[in-house]
């Protein structure tokens, strides 16, 4: 039996093939995972990912464990680039090393953390030193300070941002603490270790970290922070509300274009499906009336009579 190839059903395959198209599309974009370049050691050798960030002195640091140097990662109002601000003690006469593949940071001196942004503080001049094992460029910061018997120091520096997608919803940053000294002081030494606070990523949720060190029990931000010693590595994980609020509705678009691309699916076959089963249709109602012999037709009643006059 042949069948005659229908407009319609042709306009209904091609509407139902192209819900599934997106919807397959779709699926894969919020279900993508981007391979880790630090885990797998699959990066390339011109493309670091770690953040180079340091600390050095000139002179012996307190070794109070309650005596820290500090950094702060945070989003930035500058498009692609982050903000990192250096918490130092003008004392000790530190060196900021920040390591930079592409453009130099812009680096100030700030009053206090919640300066504006862009800072209208005093702008810092950076020497650029060449990392040819990370194939960096490093800039080494070494400000003349407002107040060098001053407890505390800010430093803001907006660097390229190094941050990765690992997900539809998951970014990850890693970090590394080099403790080489910078050639024209080749006496300085890395401070002990450095605590890296990300509480200023913007709609971050669920950190967590690879390397470094926990803090104690009862630490304030102990959730998103993490001490990282010298001349090791540590990656944080975050994972972007926006982006989950996102993937959510995705999800839910996914689910109706599956649903239309059906709907049509049957509307596209269901011609073909009734003339398959109307010859089926007419042998089952002709075996209904004739089961095994020809049935005998039906004769009429005889009309009544009328009743005899009286």
């Amino acid at each position: 039996m042949g069948f005659r190839v229908r407009f319609s059903s042709l306009v209904w395959l091609v509407i139902g093939a192209v819900m599934f198209a997106v919807a397959i599309w779709l699926t894969n974009t919020v279900t993508r995972l981007a391979p880790d370049p630090i885990a797998t050691n699959t990066y390339r050798p011109d493309r670091m990912p770690f953040q180079m960030a340091a600390i050095l002195t000139t002179r012996p640091v307190d070794s109070d464990p309650g005596y820290e140097y500090m950094v702060s990662y945070a989003d930035s109002d500058r498009p692609g680039r982050v903000n990192i601000t250096f918490f130092v003690h003008p004392p000790d006469e530190p060196i900021i090393l920040l390591g930079s593949r592409t453009d130099p940071p812009d680096c100030y001196l700030i009053d206090g953390f919640f300066a504006d942004d862009p800072p209208a503080g005093q702008m810092i001049a950076a020497d650029v030193l060449n990392d040819f094992e990370n194939d960096q460029k490093v800039y080494q910061l070494r400000p003349v300070w407002p107040d060098a018997l001053a407890e505390e120091q800010l430093v803001r520096c907006y660097t390229p941002s190094l941050a990765r997608d690992v997900s539809f919803t998951g970014r990850a940053a890693d970090f590394y603490f080099n403790d080489r000294p910078p050639p024209d002081s080749p006496n300085a030494v890395a401070v002990p270790r450095l605590l890296f606070r990300f509480s200023g990523i913007a709609q971050a949720r669920d950190l967590s970290f690879r390397g470094g060190v926990e803090l104690q029990e009862g630490r304030d931000a102990r959730e998103t922070s993490r001490f990282l010693n010298a001349n090791t590595v540590m990656s944080v994980h975050w994972e972007q509300a926006g982006q989950q609020s996102l993937r959510d509705t995705l999800l839910i678009v996914i689910g109706t274009l599956i649903g239309i691309g059906v709907t049509v699916l049957i509307e596209a076959v269901k011609p073909y499906l009734e003339a398959l089963e109307r010859p089926r249709a007419a042998v089952r109602a002709t075996q209904e009336e004739r089961p095994g012999e020809p049935r005998q037709p039906v004769q009429p009643a005889p009309p009544a009579q009328p009743p005899p006059s009286t």
